[in-house]
């Protein structure tokens, strides 16, 4: 119903649920948007709660709900949740750095899940594993990069190091950690993808979309 998914977009956001966001007009229209489809109304909200951080505070949620808005006009009419879903996740992936989209976090999802996920969305990855893969797979495109995007650009191969906390903060990777059998016990961190459409938007980045076909 409206009223559940904008209970979870508040929740999601990291918003009390007497927040004047849950009398907006653009977030009403976000939530009916999502089709009130739990995961999608999920990830609008780590998305808008990450970019309201990543601001500093220093965008309106009016402005920045307009962006959410605006990266899903394609899916402006749409009554397939699945589309809807990779809608938002494409958008939440590909953060604006001065107006133009990195592509390096959803790079490095696509080929987390070719190469941790073939077959299932439950393998759990250590951090550190996946973050030296990263490392390698920004690396092998570091040319194209750094002349087409802006977070390369900013950061270089520092970047790879955002990938786990920005798809963490997402709500994409879930990350937990978990005591080894080693003897001194240490903690462990590993990532892992909760759900099996999340796996599928890897995998639908490496078929279907077309702004990665270069890469």
């Amino acid at each position: 119903s409206e009223q559940e998914g904008m209970n979870l977009l508040l929740t999601e956001s990291d918003l009390p649920s007497n927040h004047p966001l849950a009398k907006n007009v653009s977030a009403a229209k976000l939530v009916k948007k999502c089709l009130y489809h739990p995961i999608t109304v999920k990830f609008v909200g780590r998305w808008l709660n990450l970019k309201r951080i990543t601001s500093g505070g220093m965008k309106g949620f009016d402005e920045t709900l307009k962006e959410i808005n605006n990266a899903l006009k394609d899916v402006d009419q749409s009554t397939n949740a699945v589309d809807v879903l990779y809608a938002v996740l494409n958008g939440a992936c590909s953060p604006l750095i001065k107006g133009k989209a990195s592509q390096i976090i959803k790079l490095c999802f696509a080929a987390f899940v070719t190469v941790f996920c073939n077959e299932s969305s439950s393998a759990a990855v250590p951090v550190e594993v996946a973050t030296g893969f990263f490392l390698k797979v920004v690396e092998n495109l570091g040319d194209v990069l750094s002349k087409e995007d802006p977070l390369y650009q900013s950061h270089g191969r520092q970047s790879t190091k955002l990938v786990p906390e920005i798809l963490g903060a997402l709500g994409v990777f879930n990350i937990t950690k978990h005591s080894t059998k080693t003897l001194s016990g240490e903690k462990e961190t590993s990532i892992q993808i909760d759900h099996e459409l999340v796996r599928c938007f890897g995998e639908h980045i490496v078929n279907k979309d077309n702004s990665m076909r270069h890469l």
